[in-house]
């Protein structure tokens, strides 16, 4: 009996010990991230302001306040809106978040069909939210079509390395660090696809390091 108390006492403080260094490696660094790509939005606002040539930045700004208030819900232990709410305004903000990214990308890099995927974006934007409030209230149609959001997702961090790694042989100018982010981003955002398709959730998400 005594063996049996003690087990049960380790095997409640091992889950104690645990559920805090996950909330420190998911909750946290998620609030963390959320602030880190809040100030690098307002950043690049400023750039934008001070060089409103290269209009690349506002792209990369929204792109950073989308994944901000996508990251604030994966982070905050508080609700500012009634769950499924908030659930249908902050799922959607990651494909909108990358595909303000590929606007910057293309935009960045010159690319001739811009103004056509702007114009594409710019419509699709709105029914992705539209999309999520389609299936509001329902726990498996907003996780089934967030997962279907994954592959236009992934096929924006592929396009990330093709044009990065084309414009490296170039020696085009930043091409470096785009191209190392993208790379490592890749790899830790295929973990954490792999784990939400397969339904599995692992000690610790990598899409707020990614």
């Amino acid at each position: 009996a005594v063996t049996y108390i003690d087990l049960t006492l380790g095997n409640k403080a091992m889950s104690e010990f645990t559920n805090v260094f996950r909330a420190i490696f998911n909750q946290h660094i998620f609030l963390i991230m959320s602030m880190l790509c809040l100030f690098l939005c307002f950043y690049s606002l400023s750039e934008f302001v001070s060089d409103k040539k290269d209009s690349s930045f506002i792209y990369y700004a929204c792109s950073l306040f989308f994944i901000a208030l996508y990251f604030y819900d994966l982070g905050s232990i508080t609700l500012v809106f009634p769950y499924n709410l908030q659930r249908a305004l902050a799922r959607p903000c990651l494909p909108v978040s990358m595909n303000f990214m590929l606007l910057f990308l293309m935009k960045f890099m010159d690319k001739k069909y811009f103004k056509l995927f702007k114009k594409i974006i710019l419509i699709v934007n709105p029914f992705v939210f539209l999309s999520f409030f389609l299936v509001y209230g329902k726990g498996t149609g907003t996780d089934t079509l967030f997962m279907i959001y994954l592959l236009p997702i992934f096929s924006v961090i592929v396009y990330g390395i093709a044009v990065t790694s084309k414009a490296l042989k170039y020696n085009k100018e930043d091409m470096v660090p785009l191209f190392t982010g993208f790379i490592i981003g890749s790899a830790l955002g295929v973990h954490d696809i792999i784990c939400i398709i397969l339904k599995y959730n692992p000690f610790m998400w990598l899409q707020g390091i990614s």
